[in-house]
């Protein structure tokens, strides 16, 4: 019997792309690009911990519109750390907010210690850029029937 960890990865579009974040180069999956997400601490309220992530990792203190689950698959884990686990991965997408305009000052550009960067990419681009397992997933998803 395998145990079950759920985590979450949010989809930010902005007009004809997405925004993306790269791993930290020390990190787990280092060097690879991926939607914002992470493990969830309370079952109960599993969008709100979506909407946590995606601000703890990227947004800072701006909203997002439209933000909807889209859909959820689940993997065997792999590596040794998770032997014996599924992980179950739901899916949101959302709509940006963000002015092209930035500052240096501005806080909500500063990265925690996962990751190094983020950039707004369209589908067609992606090619260019090593992605983790879970984000194929998700764009092939995307690809196959696009969010509303």
């Amino acid at each position: 019997m395998y145990k079950m960890i759920t985590s979450t990865i949010v989809v930010p579009r902005w007009e004809k792309g997405f925004l993306l974040i790269k791993r930290a180069h020390d990190d787990f999956n280092g060097d690879k690009w991926e939607f914002p997400g992470g493990k969830v601490d309370d079952l109960n309220d599993i969008q709100g911990e979506a909407i946590r992530e995606l601000r703890e990792e990227v947004l800072g203190r701006y909203d997002v519109k439209n933000f909807h689950q889209f859909s959820e698959f689940t993997v065997k884990a792999v590596g040794p750390k998770y032997i014996g686990y599924n992980l179950r991965f739901i899916i949101y997408v959302c709509d940006l907010d963000l002015p092209l305009v930035v500052t240096e000052e501005e806080e909500r550009l500063r990265f925690g210690p996962d990751h190094q960067a983020m950039a707004l990419l369209s589908l067609s681009c992606l090619e260019n850029f090593v992605l983790t397992c879970e984000t194929q997933m998700v764009i092939d998803k995307i690809t196959k029937s696009p969010p509303i």
